[in-house]
């Protein structure tokens, strides 16, 4: 396969630029969203994303209760259909690629570590030879930050300890971002979203 020419603009939009936006700073990030803290995991999951077909989320809650550690994988691969538009004329999208978390909703006790590992996938459209990466952040916020955010990395594990029963939503920030640009526009890629449901014991 060879690897197509495509334009800056849609790169930048598909690998990362949009740490260049100033993710979870800046204006963007200081909107309210609309999901609440944890309420809607439904309307979350399946926001429309510009590169993937809805519903986004169909396999439902994984009941991992009364683990000490629960694995989720981060790069699982999935189908994508990019709008027409997205890449240069003569060029075809791919119709898959690592963006997906799997599980993407658990369903955990108090006290519970997840364990984000990372697949190590690679996406073949760009390099078939070296992993894709990725970061997982959560929705929820703590004094400004993030309540838990990885490295943005292509290999290793990320792991948080939720000891607080709630619903704790999170994303891939390049490929599932939940806010818009100073614009109104959308940067929900390919939905790459998740949640983590805790109970008490």
């Amino acid at each position: 396969m060879t690897t197509p020419e495509i334009t800056r603009r849609a790169a930048l939009r598909l690998t990362g630029g949009l740490f260049a936006l100033g993710a979870m700073s800046g204006t963007a990030a200081a909107r309210d969203h609309h999901y609440g803290n944890g309420n809607g995991i439904g309307a979350f999951l399946n926001a429309k994303a510009q590169a993937k077909d809805s519903p986004i989320w169909t396999s439902g809650v994984a009941n991992m209760k009364r683990k000490d550690v629960v694995e989720v994988d981060v790069g699982v691969m999935t189908s994508l259909n990019f709008p027409d538009d997205f890449l240069p004329p003569g060029v075809e999208g791919p119709d898959e690629g690592p963006f997906k978390f799997g599980p993407e909703a658990v369903l955990v006790s108090a006290g519970t570590t997840v364990r984000w590992v990372w697949t190590e996938n690679p996406f073949a459209f760009f390099d078939p030879n070296n992993p894709w990466a990725h970061d997982v952040r959560s929705l929820e916020m703590d004094n400004g930050n993030p309540l838990f955010q990885s490295p943005f990395q292509g290999t290793g594990t990320y792991e948080y300890t939720f000891d607080e029963p709630g619903t704790y939503l999170y994303y891939c920030s390049p490929h599932g971002y939940p806010y818009e640009d100073n614009s109104g526009f959308d940067l929900n890629l390919v939905g790459m979203r998740g949640a983590v449901i805790v109970t008490r014991r």
